[in-house]
């Protein structure tokens, strides 16, 4: 049923969410319904919150799971939890559009494009969304939007630097470096969490050309 409720939420535009159409409003009238009938219920929604602890069992021995809620894969490697989906992976010589969702949004939870429904060219997390979701701080139907935008990568973020460079891979060129890391502060934390969706990004792509 979820996936049901993500195909019409695609040709569904923010904009209609917010008019007086009663064509689109009764349309969008029974996706909220379901939708907050699908975070009620999906044990996935339980893990995430950290409230069942029999699923987080069952997920961690799992080898790679798929969370439906957010559209993500999820693995444990020796107590790490990764999660993530396969991206598009823009390239300088490519004629490609212009790159969207490979740096994190600022604004993060607060963005205001995001917490109006409109479409923000940076990425956010379905699972901090969903956290707002079951908070009620968001409607549904922003992470039923949201859980659409997989994180994407430029080509260049897998080639090491030895200067600070959001852009590319600043850790594993020598322990100096990584030190400086660890005291930057928010360039570690955001490095951590683009090497966790690179390698959910790799495991996906190795699981597809192994199959």
């Amino acid at each position: 049923m979820l996936n049901a409720v993500s195909e019409r939420v695609k040709y569904i535009k923010t904009q209609l969410m917010l008019s007086n159409n009663p064509i689109y409003s009764q349309e969008i009238s029974i996706m909220h319904s379901e939708v907050k009938e699908i975070l009620k219920n999906i044990n996935e929604c339980r893990l995430l919150l950290g409230e069942t602890d029999e699923v987080v069992d069952t997920v961690k021995s799992s080898n790679i799971t798929y969370i439906e809620p957010i559209n993500q894969y999820h693995i444990n490697i020796d107590g790490i939890d990764i999660y993530g989906n396969l991206g598009t992976v823009y390239l300088k010589c490519a004629k490609q559009n212009a790159p969207v969702r490979t740096l994190p949004c600022s604004k993060g939870n607060e963005c205001s494009k995001m917490l109006s429904g409109k479409i923000c060219k940076y990425y956010h997390d379905p699972k901090d969304i969903l956290g707002m979701v079951e908070c009620g701080q968001i409607d549904p139907l922003i992470l039923m939007q949201y859980r659409l935008f997989n994180r994407n990568f430029l080509g260049t973020s897998w080639i090491h630097t030895n200067k600070l460079n959001p852009l590319m891979r600043n850790f594993g060129l020598n322990p100096v470096l990584d030190k400086l890391l660890l005291e930057a502060g928010d360039i570690y934390d955001d490095q951590i969490a683009l090497l966790k969706a690179q390698i959910m990004h790799d495991i996906l792509t190795l699981r597809i050309l192994s199959s």
